[in-house]
């Protein structure tokens, strides 16, 4: 299961890291704070692969992140 793009309010972490929250409640930070630098969405793909867009409001400065998922 993956955690949304956001803040973890008990942590306070800042809006652009991303977390792999498991069943029993363990997180896995998958992208470093600051990574990111103004996350608008996420897909996960049919394999698994996990996309974000970043910067998506800005023409021409736009991408998509394809997040390295720990094994």
């Amino acid at each position: 299961m993956l955690g949304s793009v956001g803040p973890v309010p008990s942590d306070h972490q800042p809006r652009t890291s991303l977390y792999r929250i498991e069943a029993d409640g363990r997180r896995t930070e998958l992208l470093k704070p600051g990574t990111l630098t103004v996350p608008l969405g996420m897909a996960v793909a049919g394999d698994g692969s996990v996309y974000v867009s970043n910067k998506g409001f800005t023409p021409g400065k736009g991408e998509i992140v394809r997040v390295e998922l720990p094994a």
